[in-house]
C-alpha cells in the first residue's frame, strides 16, 4: 500500500467508514443521550448485577458481530472504561427525542445501516440483534402490541424520511411503520446458545429480551431476572476495530 493510499485509508477511517463483522457495512448503535429523569440521571451507569447497563447492549451487540459505536449528548456521563473498539458519537445537545440519535449515527457513521438498541435493554439477545442485522432495508420485532421501536435496523438512504419524523416530531413507532418497515416475527431461537445470561421460567421471552429499564423499580424488576451475572466486560472484543478506534 502507497504512502497516498494509507493517508486515505486513515481519513476514510476517521470519518466513522465501517470495516468487517458478520454483516459488512452494519454497525450497532447503543443510543445513551437520553435525561434518565425518571431514574435521577445517569441511566448508562446505572449497576445491574454489579455491571453498568451501558455495557449490556455493547455487548450483545459485538456478540453479534457487529462494530460498535454509542450515541450520547454533551453532558452525559458514560461508564469508563468503554472497551477501546468502541466508537462514542457525540450528538448537539437539542431535542432528546431517539430519532435524533438515530440521525446522527446514520449521518455520522459511513454505514449502510444499523442496528440500533436502547442503552437501558441489559436482556436482547445477540441472536436477535443478528437476525436484523442480516435483514435487508428497515426491519424490527413484531409483538401483539405491534413493532418493537428497539432493537431495530435502519438504512442510510431512510436519512430524508427520518429527518422529516423528526422535525414533525413523530414517534420512533411512526417512523418505522412509514418507512417500510419488515416485521421479524420474534422466535424462541434467537435467545438460545451464546447469550452470556439466563432468565428466570415463567417470564416472556419477548417481553424479557425486549425488557427496557426506565424507573428504579423496572431496574428491581430487571435484578429479578438476573439468574446469573454477564460478563460484559469480556463479552466486547478488547482489540481495537480499526474503522471504529477514536
Amino acid at each position: 500500500m502507497s504512502a497516498a493510499q494509507a493517508r486515505a485509508r486513515r481519513g476514510r477511517e476517521r470519518r466513522g467508514q465501517v470495516r468487517g463483522g458478520r454483516c459488512p457495512g452494519v454497525v450497532g448503535v447503543v443510543l445513551a443521550g437520553g435525561r434518565g429523569s425518571r431514574m435521577g440521571g445517569d441511566k448508562p451507569r446505572q449497576l445491574l448485577a454489579g455491571t453498568p447497563l451501558l455495557r449490556y447492549p455493547i455487548a450483545a451487540l459485538a456478540r453479534a458481530g457487529l462494530p460498535v459505536a454509542v450515541v450520547t449528548k454533551p453532558g452525559c456521563s458514560l461508564p469508563r472504561p468503554l472497551p477501546p473498539a468502541v466508537r462514542v458519537l457525540r450528538e448537539e445537545d437539542s431535542d432528546h427525542h431517539p430519532l435524533c440519535g438515530i440521525v446522527h449515527a446514520l449521518r455520522t457513521l459511513e454505514a449502510e445501516a444499523i442496528v440500533a438498541v436502547a442503552c437501558d435493554m441489559p436482556f436482547v439477545p445477540a441472536r436477535l440483534i443478528a437476525a436484523l442485522a442480516a435483514t435487508a432495508g428497515v426491519a424490527a420485532v413484531a409483538t401483539s402490541s405491534g413493532l418493537a421501536p428497539f432493537p431495530a435496523r435502519w438504512e442510510r438512504t431512510c436519512l430524508p424520511h427520518l429527518e422529516e419524523m423528526l422535525a414533525r416530531g413523530a414517534s420512533l413507532r411512526t417512523a418505522l411503520a412509514t418507512a417500510g418497515c419488515r416485521a421479524l416475527p420474534f422466535a424462541r431461537g434467537v435467545t438460545a446458545g451464546a447469550d452470556a445470561f439466563d432468565v428466570t421460567s415463567g417470564v416472556s421471552l419477548v417481553e424479557t429480551a425486549l425488557f427496557d429499564i426506565d424507573t428504579p423499580r423496572d431496574l428491581a424488576r430487571a435484578a429479578t431476572l438476573c439468574t446469573a451475572a454477564p460478563t460484559a466486560a469480556s463479552a466486547v472484543p478488547q482489540e481495537p476495530v480499526s474503522a471504529l478506534s477514536r
